[in-house]
């Protein structure tokens, strides 16, 4: 029963692999013939994610005259806005909040992804405006790091991975966390 079984396995998969790939005879975007499309329309130009995670803080500033630190869990949250350029180039709008620090982040910048499918690596660089209420509001600089995979064809989930740099003084941050959103 086994090597049966196990025969009409390998023959099988034999016969798929054998077949050739043909060609679509429907309508462009149809899904008629043998073909068709595996990778997301060339209309799904924008996404919207939400980030959260750990924010761990780095060489923390010292608080100003008559305020304290926040206490809280390092925890952050946010989101991001991304227009596709191309399938491997991003340009990211990106917010978020540290809830143990207090701080507010309001970055911009481009991200490189790899131009596989479904599951994508991506490097990138942010800059823009970092908000510390020991400091004050800041120039500041995130490389970030993710990896993504997209379910459904617009569903993207990944991990995320940044480190947030303030130009003048100190009070860098490093944030991990996952990223859930939707590709319009």
């Amino acid at each position: 029963m086994r090597r049966t079984l196990a025969i009409a396995v390998l023959f099988t998969t034999l016969a798929a692999w054998a077949q050739e790939g043909g060609r679509t005879d429907g309508a462009e975007g149809s899904e008629q013939g043998k073909g068709g499309y595996d990778k997301p329309s060339g209309s799904s130009r924008l996404s919207l994610v939400v980030n959260w995670g750990a924010e761990v803080p780095v060489g923390l500033s010292p608080p100003l005259s008559g305020s304290a630190p926040r206490n809280g869990p390092p925890l952050y949250l946010g989101g991001t806005f991304s227009v596709w350029m191309y399938p491997w180039f991003l340009l990211d709008v990106h917010g978020s909040y540290g809830f143990n620090t207090g701080r507010v982040n309001a970055l911009v910048g481009p991200r490189f992804r790899t131009a596989t499918w479904p599951v994508s690596a991506s490097l990138g660089l942010r800059a823009g405006a970092i908000y510390d209420p020991t400091v004050g509001l800041r120039f500041g600089l995130s490389p970030v790091a993710s990896v993504e995979m997209i379910f459904i064809k617009h569903l993207l989930v990944g991990l995320d991975g940044s480190f947030d740099i303030p130009i003048a003084g100190n009070g860098s941050a490093l944030r991990i966390g996952l990223v859930a959103g939707w590709r319009f």
